[in-house]
């Protein structure tokens, strides 16, 4: 069962996007406010930036050893970059660079590869590559040859063996290409806009979830269907967010408020509710998290409730039966400083922004 550790209670306004760093013990949630936070639950820790524009999706990206970023897709077209040294818990520079003439909708990273694509919303693909001074420099578009060029790009993600880009259009078609030449190596279609979509971990089943409440899990190579789920529609417009666990089980968002762990193989879809005390799930994503001598799976998932309340909730995965360890909430409010802080001022060309660090 999934275990609630961690509340972190915020001012942010309209939250879009969350993701886990690489050792899963820094979370970063992007904001249609201009903000990003930076929360390390284990401390207390909040980093708070300001940006300028709509935060629209976040992608961790490791770069040497002990330092690794938290890539940024804004909503004027530009990448945000922030460096991290995950030793000292500190900002070490922040970079940007002009990507997309368009909001930033989706940002891959390969680490096979060593490259990372990002989708803007109006003018396709970009590929990236980092040059001997650890600088992103652009390769190229990616062309994408189907009708459904011209479409928003809801998700990408990688096949097995990096070799295959899977991208999921808003308008509900999912294309399998070939990254190599753009070939059109699988094609989904949905008769309904796709609200969220996920991969599982071994690239075999695929996910996703309409803006109409319908929730689909597929082979990915193939026509199988593992499930097909009707959410009751509540007073939410949609659900936009989904994320596998593991191969048999995933966890979505409901129209009606919180979040669903389904077991999709197991007990008929036997949903398990994760209270969210009734907020509105925005965004999720799973990370297997090194706790020596084991990996810890771990769930974030960011949701806004009906007064404006956005919360970030740190779930782990218990095997067993349900321990008696207590629920540690936090609060952040925006301008406000705790007992220890440490403010810097960081210049870029175009605006200036501020990072703040809260903690005890």
């Amino acid at each position: 069962m999934l275990e609630l550790t961690h509340l972190l209670q915020t001012e942010l306004r309209g939250p879009n996007c969350v993701s886990f760093a690489e050792d899963g013990r820094l979370i970063a949630v992007g904001a249609d406010d201009g903000t990003i936070l930076l929360w390390r639950p284990a401390m207390d820790a909040v980093f708070e930036i300001q940006v300028g524009a709509p935060v629209v999706c976040l992608a961790a990206v490791p770069i040497l050893a002990g330092h690794f970023s938290f890539v940024c897709g804004l909503g004027d077209g530009l990448l945000l970059e922030i460096l991290l040294d995950s030793s000292k818990d500190t900002i070490i520079g922040i970079k940007e660079m002009i990507a997309h003439t368009s909001p930033v909708t989706a940002i891959l990273y390969s680490p096979k590869l060593n490259i990372m694509l990002s989708a803007g919303q109006t003018d396709g693909i970009k590929s990236w590559k980092r040059d001997s001074h650890e600088k992103w420099c652009k390769r190229g578009d990616l062309v994408d040859k189907s009708s459904r060029a011209s479409e928003p790009i809801q998700s990408m993600s990688l096949t097995n063996e990096d070799n295959g880009l899977i991208i999921t259009y808003v308008g509900g078609t999912t294309l399998v290409l070939d990254l190599s030449n753009g070939a059109v190596l699988r094609r989904i279609e949905s008769s309904v806009p796709i609200a969220a979509s996920a991969v599982d971990a071994s690239k075999s089943l695929f996910a996703t979830l309409t803006f109409r409440g319908r929730l689909e899990v597929q082979s990915l190579f193939s026509n199988f269907l593992h499930a097909n789920i009707q959410l009751p529609v509540g007073r939410y417009i949609s659900a936009s967010a989904v994320s596998f666990i593991s191969p048999t089980m995933l966890v979505s968002a409901s129209p009606e408020g919180n979040a669903i762990l389904w077991k999709f193989l197991e007990d008929h879809c036997k949903p398990e509710v994760l209270d969210h005390g009734g907020s509105v799930v925005r965004s999720m994503q799973v990370r297997a998290a090194e706790v020596s001598p084991t990996h810890q799976l771990l769930l974030v998932s960011l949701s806004r409730n009906k007064n404006g309340i956005s919360s970030l909730r740190l779930w782990t995965w218990n095997g067993g039966a349900p321990s008696i360890q207590r629920t540690k909430i936090q609060t952040h409010k925006s301008g406000l400083i705790a007992s220890q802080t440490e403010n810097r001022i960081l210049k870029l060309k175009k605006r200036p922004t501020m990072a703040i660090l809260y903690g005890a």
